[in-house]
């Protein structure tokens, strides 16, 4: 709650928002303390969010400025992921074309070995090396990938 010392200070304070204190009330402002306070303090405050409004409020030039920007760092941002984006699909591509041509050219093996009651024992040697080579080429081409992309 406030603490008023004086019985007309918000008549005071009303007075002055609304065009000004005169005759009477203004002769009391000069003899009161507490009123003259209030209208200093009154006016300040009134100053102060004045000028805040003023600053808080961007004109029509800044603001297309300002989205001008923001879409030209979208633009930068588009283009600096650019080589990104077309090593991951270079990854991805030179993998599945590893393990595709493995597959392609053990697919008699493959098939034998994932159906043993065929008539074949096991997988042979050589389909265990082009799959261990395949998984390293995949991660060879991974692990460029991410070296690059950090760098």
């Amino acid at each position: 709650m406030l603490d008023r010392s004086c019985e007309r200070e918000i008549e005071a304070l009303a007075a002055s928002r609304h065009g000004g204190v005169g005759g009477e009330l203004a002769a009391h402002v000069a003899s009161c303390p507490a009123c003259a306070a209030a209208l200093e303090v009154d006016a300040a405050l009134g100053a102060l969010a004045t000028a805040l409004r003023r600053e808080a409020t961007p004109r029509d030039a800044e603001r297309i400025l300002f989205r001008a920007r923001l879409r030209e760092l979208g633009v930068a941002a588009e283009r600096a992921t650019r080589p990104m984006t077309l090593w991951t699909r270079f990854a991805g591509l030179g993998t599945a074309a590893v393990v595709a041509l493995g597959l392609a050219s053990r697919a008699g093996d493959l098939w034998a070995w994932l159906r043993p009651a065929a008539g074949a024992a096991s997988p042979s040697p050589m389909l265990a090396v082009l799959a261990m080579v395949g998984c390293g080429l995949a991660a060879l081409l991974l692990w460029l990938y991410t070296d690059w992309a950090e760098g």
